[in-house]
């Protein structure tokens, strides 16, 4: 059986606790678990099921970040929604069985009662736990876009705690999940849910945006003094500008704007770099990048001062 690395880093799980415990659950086992580590025993907890996740081999760095939970209705959130919760008997039995390595009935036990969030969630675990990614994350989804199971999921988590919006709980999902999958992945998950997709693309839009906005930074900066450096940042920046582009509704003003200030920097770099004398070899590599953000390029009035100065260069080479 596969393990996620979201399963695995999950705090429930390391805890060994069910997803809807209280404050004061998680702050109890915290407790215990600590004085266990601190003198080198290990501690049995209710969710730990050896026989799925094998010994949990405890020490205070593993439970640390644990603590942060308790102040935070958000993380218990975003991490309640890939763990299991035993809110009925149907939860109870079902993890019963898993512990007792009946997969399979804890599986068939969970698919007969679908009617509450955690019957859902709980199935969605072991979906994980199966490598049925794509399937896993629309059991979660399921559970977000219905009003019901969703206050009820909630509720269960963080009481009587603001309760965020639907959106809220994709970003938090996706964001989970964006640190272990790649986007592919996810988005298979989530393309059956309008709202789902979009907070997904937007969130990618945003951390894709952001490297690109990183990389040309150092573009801009005084120790970049070589095309070839250039054009290798270039090709970077070009393949998040793509899976951008792919994600991006056509009427999105950002991503013009995007592109016209990778198609501005990258210009005007290579127009300081020619400036300060360069090589014959170097200037074909302006060249071929004053060629590529012409074809980046957005507004119209910078595309063409991109191939006036691309035509001027090879003027030039063409007069060497």
């Amino acid at each position: 059986m596969a393990l996620p690395r979201f399963i695995i880093t999950n705090p429930y799980r390391i805890l060994g606790i069910p997803a809807n415990s209280t404050e004061r659950e998680i702050m109890a086992s915290l407790n215990k678990l600590n004085v266990y580590a601190r003198v080198g025993r290990p501690c049995l907890m209710p969710l730990d099921i050896p026989s799925v996740f094998g010994t949990v081999h405890r020490n205070a760095a593993m439970l640390e970040p644990c603590s942060v939970m308790r102040f935070s209705p958000e993380l218990r959130l975003k991490y309640a929604l890939v763990w299991f919760s035993v809110v009925t008997p149907v939860d109870a039995y079902s993890i019963d069985k898993l512990d007792r390595n009946d997969l399979e009935a804890a599986r068939d036990i969970l698919a007969a009662e679908q009617n509450s969030f955690s019957s859902r969630i709980n199935s969605a675990v072991l979906s994980f736990l199966d490598g049925k990614l794509e399937t896993g994350i629309a059991q979660v989804i399921s559970v977000i876009e219905n009003e019901r199971l969703r206050n009820e999921f909630v509720k269960a988590i963080i009481g009587d705690e603001p309760h965020p919006s639907e959106e809220k709980l994709y970003d938090l999902f996706a964001e989970l999940l964006s640190e272990y999958l790649p986007f592919d992945t996810i988005s298979l998950g989530f393309n059956s849910n309008s709202l789902a997709i979009n907070t997904l693309n937007e969130l990618y839009r945003r951390r894709w945006s952001s490297e690109v906005e990183n990389e040309l930074t150092l573009i801009r900066s005084e120790s970049y003094r070589s095309a070839s450096i250039i054009a290798d940042k270039l090709r970077s920046i070009s393949g998040n500008i793509d899976k951008i582009t792919e994600i991006t509704p056509l009427s999105n003003a950002g991503l013009g704007m995007l592109r016209d200030s990778v198609a501005r920097t990258v210009l005007e770099k290579s127009i300081d770099l020619y400036n300060a004398g360069v090589t014959e070899q170097e200037s074909k590599i302006i060249l071929s990048l004053l060629k590529q953000v012409a074809s980046i390029a957005s507004g119209t009035p910078l595309k063409e001062r991109c191939k006036e100065n691309y035509s001027s260069l090879l003027s030039n080479l063409n007069c060497l």
